[in-house]
């Protein structure tokens, strides 16, 4: 056991503290750790006990090669240099075995080289001796949560095509095949957003009726007549609900902060709209040309984009972003505003107009804020019909 005066030597700048993980909490992963130092061996285990997680430890690479072959491990905690043989082997070794695996190295020493094959091996990422044990954490919470988003994405795959090869076989005509491939990808996709949040079903519900409002609205005006017809009002109403599903591959830790998050904690909530954006084209490959996939995944993608430019991921602006995009970047910044968040109180719909029409031009479309300008009565209806 690592005493906490050895701690101080081993870490000379690291206070250790112990808390609580969400993303690991309760984890069915395992992990395996290797060092051949004794006692930083034995800190790892107790930061693996303390997130805590199941795992498997070992004190040089044989031992470590024993275990991958016999024991189901998720993740992989490294030192780089040990004798005999190094973690890069281990890595290679593993990628020999077309085991992908994702790895952490950790490293006392700058070299390059080594580092230079883990990084062409895959390895996940490097940490230096002496490193942070918050650091490490940190690391092992992203691995996990980037993990089982892969399982999710894959199991979501997969449950498309079997949906797609039932409908190939019980249905006929091609329209209906689509309207009930639709409306599984809708369900399957909002029940892992729901899951994931509890309050994700109020804000699914309020934000899919806002942008239909804000369509109708449009489809009367001359500039936007023969964009919206009922077809399209109806596609983008039913298409709405999957903008945020890319939160399932962020941590519970920064998704779930009651707080104000750190800049480097914002870049990570900032990649949700990849994730959704690429697993709704991922599905679209899978099944072919779909517009109402297509359509989602634009609306992932693009809906924390500014009419500005200065929005996210891509930096896009005015008419450069997505139509429907843009009305939900309005409806998503109108919900946050009025509803309680575990970061937030609400707000009053007077200041929530008021935060709208002075964005105009900036975060929003003029025409969009136009357009919520005449629906606004019937957003605050929206508003209190589906509260939390």
């Amino acid at each position: 056991m690592i005493t906490l005066d050895s701690r101080k030597t081993l870490f000379p700048q690291q206070k250790y503290v112990r808390r609580n993980h969400p993303v690991s909490s309760g984890s069915k992963e395992q992990v395996l750790i290797i060092d051949d130092d004794p006692r930083i061996l034995s800190l790892l285990k107790e930061i693996m006990e303390d997130i805590p997680i199941p795992y498997y430890a070992a004190e040089n690479v044989a031992e470590a090669r024993e275990h991958l072959s016999t024991q189901k491990i998720d993740l992989v905690i490294s030192d780089i240099r040990m004798p005999n043989e190094t973690g890069v082997d281990l890595l290679r070794w593993c990628r020999e075995m077309n085991n992908s695996i994702p790895f952490i190295l950790i490293s006392g020493q700058a070299d390059m080289e080594l580092m230079a094959n883990a990084l062409n091996l895959g390895a996940r990422s490097f940490l230096r001796k002496p490193f942070s044990i918050d650091s490490l954490k940190n690391e092992v919470d992203s691995a996990l949560a980037a993990i089982r988003y892969e399982a999710l994405h894959g199991q979501f795959i997969s449950h498309l095509k079997e949906t797609n090869k039932i409908l190939e076989e019980r249905v006929k005509e091609r329209t209906i095949e689509l309207q009930r491939t639709q409306d599984v990808t809708l369900l399957s996709l909002a029940g892992l957003a729901e899951i994931r949040d509890p309050e994700t079903g109020g804000h699914i519900e309020r934000t899919r009726s806002y942008v239909k409002c804000l369509a109708q609205v449009l489809s009367r005006e001359d500039d936007f007549d023969t964009v919206f017809d009922e077809e399209r009002i109806d596609l983008l109403y039913r298409s709405a609900p999957l903008h945020d599903i890319g939160k399932v591959g962020i941590p519970d830790s920064i998704l779930l902060k009651p707080g104000k998050l750190t800049s480097q904690e914002y870049d990570v909530i900032k990649k949700h709209t990849i994730f959704g954006g690429d697993t709704l084209h991922w599905a679209e490959k899978q099944l072919g040309s779909n517009s109402f996939l297509s359509l989602a995944c634009e609306i992932a993608y693009q809906h924390h984009e500014k009419w500005d430019g200065s929005g996210y991921p891509y930096g896009l602006c005015g008419n450069n972003i997505s139509l429907d995009a843009r009305l939900m970047a309005l409806a998503d910044v109108y919900d946050a505003l009025i509803s309680k968040r575990c970061y937030k109180k609400t707000i009053s719909f007077d200041i929530a107009h008021s935060i709208i029409c002075k964005n105009s031009g900036k975060h929003f479309d003029p025409a969009v804020v136009e357009a919520f300008i005449k629906a606004e009565d019937q957003f605050k209806r929206t508003a209190l019909k589906y509260s939390n």
